[in-house]
């Protein structure tokens, strides 16, 4: 099984969830938005390819097909992620109302 590397965009998008959930629904909430998120990367750590590859033509410059799949049972949020030969990388924890405009814009989201 492949390891996880998390994009700062894509840990920033975490936390920000998770504080969100966490102010609408109390730390159980929050808590229940965390575990689904981490049962999420860990089912995409078993099986890469199983994220839709529907959005990698929307963003090219990656080294690998951009792929997304989600975070059940908060189907609104995105684990964005490309599968790279040594491990997986999250690019994103995106809201899909966001759109896709500033899935990448910023700084936090690309590779170091």
């Amino acid at each position: 099984m492949k390891s996880v590397h998390w994009r700062e965009g894509a840990r920033r998008d975490l936390d920000d969830a998770a504080e969100w959930y966490a102010q609408q629904g109390g730390e159980t909430l929050e808590l229940r938005f965390v575990a689904a998120v981490e049962s999420t990367v860990l089912m995409v750590r078993q099986h890469p390819v199983v994220g839709s590859t529907r959005h990698a033509g929307y963003v090219t410059d990656l080294p690998a097909p951009l792929r997304y799949f989600p975070i059940r049972p908060f189907e609104s949020y995105l684990i964005y992620y490309i599968d790279l030969p040594e491990h997986i990388e999250v690019i994103r924890v995106w809201h899909a109302a966001r759109g896709l405009d500033a899935l990448l814009g910023d700084e936090e989201s690309q590779p170091k």
